[in-house]
């Protein structure tokens, strides 16, 4: 696999996803068929991700596709790859699983979210600038809310207002941040927002941090920003809250890694 195949694996495994919220929403019965596209979605993916991690990142390469909108190196490779791993195993999972809570989720819905969860996610560590970075960032935040209260039990109408309030807190810091880091354009590339950051205040510095740490932290569920996970997770879906667990959360640790 050479570098000039690595996006065509990526645009394939989120028109996977995409498939995936298209049959869910016009054939909402056909659960096996919606994990299928999950599934290939993930293999595609996490494939592409993984290779790239082994063979290229260690020559210190970028490769940047789609007009610089997204890019991948070692450390978003390798969180790509976590992440399709999470939603390959989920989806086996969901097969037999989701069938037997038809009276209770909609298979819809739970499935729409989850794939745009996935795809929201998969977005996020791949993203090459702060404004694609917020926008896949709240499309996964958003989707995540919808299973969060998929039962519509009061239990999880409480949780999702709780995580639904937090998680937009967490937003507006995280867009704070990259406001004051970018110093207005968001439409820049994380390489051009390191290079202008030389020129802001240690107070400027310093207030970016503080917020960006609030938006992540909140997201990973850092004390005191937790309070809203231990009645979130387990109010989704069993393979939608291993989801929120184990990949969301790695999803705020690449933030950490990446930004901070």
């Amino acid at each position: 696999m050479n570098m000039l195949d690595y996006p065509t694996f990526i645009y394939s495994a989120f028109a996977c996803y995409g498939v995936a919220m298209l049959v869910a929403l016009i054939l909402p019965r056909r659960n096996a068929l919606v994990q299928g596209f999950m599934i290939t979605g993930g293999l595609l993916g996490g494939s592409a991700a993984a290779t790239f991690v082994f063979l290229e990142s260690g020559t210190g390469g970028t490769l940047v596709f789609l007009d610089g909108l997204f890019r991948l190196h070692f450390s978003s490779a390798f969180f790509f790859a976590l992440i399709s791993v999470g939603v390959c195993v989920t989806s086996v999972f969901a097969i037999g699983y989701l069938p037997r809570y038809a009276k209770m989720y909609s298979l819809r819905e739970v499935n729409i979210a989850t794939a745009l969860f996935a795809a929201g996610m998969c977005a996020v560590v791949a993203s090459n600038m702060p404004v694609v970075f917020l926008i896949a960032w709240e499309v996964m935040s958003l989707s995540a809310y919808f299973l969060v209260i998929a039962d519509r039990t009061d239990d999880s109408l409480y949780a999702g207002f709780l995580y639904f309030i937090m998680t937009q807190v967490g937003f507006f810091a995280l867009l704070a941040g990259f406001l004051l880091l970018s110093q207005g354009a968001l439409f820049v590339t994380w390489a051009g927002m390191n290079e202008g950051m030389g020129t802001l205040s240690q107070g400027a510095l310093m207030t970016a941090f503080f917020l960006l740490f609030a938006g992540f932290g909140s997201k990973a569920g850092l004390v005191p920003l937790h309070q809203w996970l231990p009645y979130a997770h387990p109010q989704a879906p069993s393979h939608s809250s291993a989801l929120l667990s184990g990949a969301m959360l790695s999803v705020a640790l690449f933030g950490f890694l990446e930004v901070m």
